[in-house]
């Protein structure tokens, strides 16, 4: 097996829950300004935001709780640590409204956004980011691709329930 992501490989498996009623499966977070999902809130849901100050300048470096659906990643800088390289990530994975407090990244978060498909969080996708810890630029995918440029790619994100393959080669050739 050939290990192109290295030194991170993070996979989510988002499996399909059933209950009696059905539910919206949006890619949503609401940031609070308070502990425990409480106080002031924003709400994002199915958007990035490379850079909360354009949401109010009390929420650049304000958060210090979260709920989600789906997984949502939050960075220290503003364009999702793009311009710094190796700086502050937190991630938080949950269905329904997940409640999360923030650890290393309390009142530091200065941008957002998720991984896999803003419509419904359980479908199969492939996120492939160019930084560590999935900061920097992404490619995102839903499908088979007979090409994808892994050279400058250092971390992914899996969703869905579905598995994937990447080859050494072009074409689905190589080792896998």
């Amino acid at each position: 097996m050939v290990n192109f992501f290295s030194p991170l490989l993070m996979i989510f498996l988002i499996g399909n829950s059933n209950s009696i009623l059905p539910q919206p499966h949006n890619a949503k977070v609401v940031l609070y300004n308070d502990t425990n999902c409480s106080g002031d809130k924003l709400e994002i849901i199915e958007d990035y935001e490379p850079w909360l100050f354009n949401r109010g300048s009390s929420w650049n470096n304000g958060a210090r709780s979260a709920s989600v659906s789906g997984t949502w990643l939050f960075y220290d800088f503003s364009r999702y640590n793009s311009r710094i390289g190796n700086a502050g990530v937190e991630y938080i994975f949950g269905p329904n409204q997940f409640c999360q407090n923030f650890t290393n990244l309390m009142r530091k978060v200065s941008s957002v956004r998720f991984a896999g498909v803003e419509s419904d969080y359980r479908n199969d996708s492939l996120t492939v980011y160019s930084g560590k810890y999935f900061q920097g630029n992404e490619e995102f995918i839903v499908a088979d691709l007979p090409h994808i440029n892994l050279e400058n790619q250092n971390s992914f994100i899996i969703t869905g329930t579905s598995g994937w393959t990447l080859y050494e080669k072009a074409s689905f050739q190589g080792a896998s």
